[in-house]
């Protein structure tokens, strides 16, 4: 064979060792069906006020405590990246606060809360950011070291509240739901069961909770 041919086979072998690269293939986001009923639990820390709105300057506290409760709600694609959902959720709580240095010595204690709201999230995946808003409702007590025997008195408020959270999928069927809401529970008059004036107190709260949901 001459040089020609070798140099000439030589390159044909050279032009057949193509080298294939493997196709670069793009993450996509994993796909979750959050449609359907859910059944939860959640504990978090409250932080609030008891507006003594018929006294100036007023017997007004300061709130903060823990909660902890129950919640059952359902989920539904109004498109296929939008996600509308109602829950209704109850907790106990223990969110009070008192002054020694105001008259009365007043303790005031959110017993418990509890809300109807609606939600609208965004799908995306294994992540459900959402915004979320109702009717909210609660329970307090107000006590008093004013008169021979202190005066207490109970009353259980009805406001709104609002918020938003993010929802992540750790399996098919659980899930960390991460909210904080801001509610206005609106005044009530708490009547004594003693004498002294009835006061009307306006509670408003910031809450902050951790759940778990298990979606059936």
């Amino acid at each position: 064979m001459s040089c020609a041919g070798l140099c000439f086979a030589g390159a044909s072998s050279a032009a057949d060792l193509v080298v294939v690269q493997p196709p670069i293939i793009s993450p996509t986001p994993i796909a979750y069906n959050w449609d359907g009923f859910y059944l939860g639990g959640q504990v978090g820390y409250g932080a609030g006020l008891a507006d003594h709105t018929t006294q100036v300057p007023g017997n007004d506290l300061t709130l903060s405590g823990a909660l902890v409760g129950v919640k059952l709600g359902v989920n539904t694609h109004l498109a296929p990246e939008v996600v509308s959902g109602l829950e209704l959720d109850v907790n106990w709580a223990n969110i009070g606060g008192s002054d020694a240095t105001l008259f009365g010595d007043p303790v005031h204690t959110i017993n418990w809360l509890g809300s109807f709201r609606g939600r609208l999230g965004y799908d995306a995946g294994q992540f459900l950011p959402y915004v979320t808003g109702g009717v909210a409702f609660g329970g307090a007590t107000r006590e008093t070291s004013f008169g021979p025997q202190p005066n207490t008195a109970s009353a259980t408020h009805i406001g709104w509240t609002v918020g938003a959270g993010l929802e992540l999928a750790a399996t098919d069927q659980l899930s960390v739901d991460l909210q904080y809401r801001y509610t206005d529970l609106g005044s009530k008059v708490y009547v004594w069961s003693g004498p002294g004036t009835d006061p009307t107190i306006h509670l408003t709260t910031h809450t902050i909770t951790a759940g778990l949901n298990w979606h059936f």
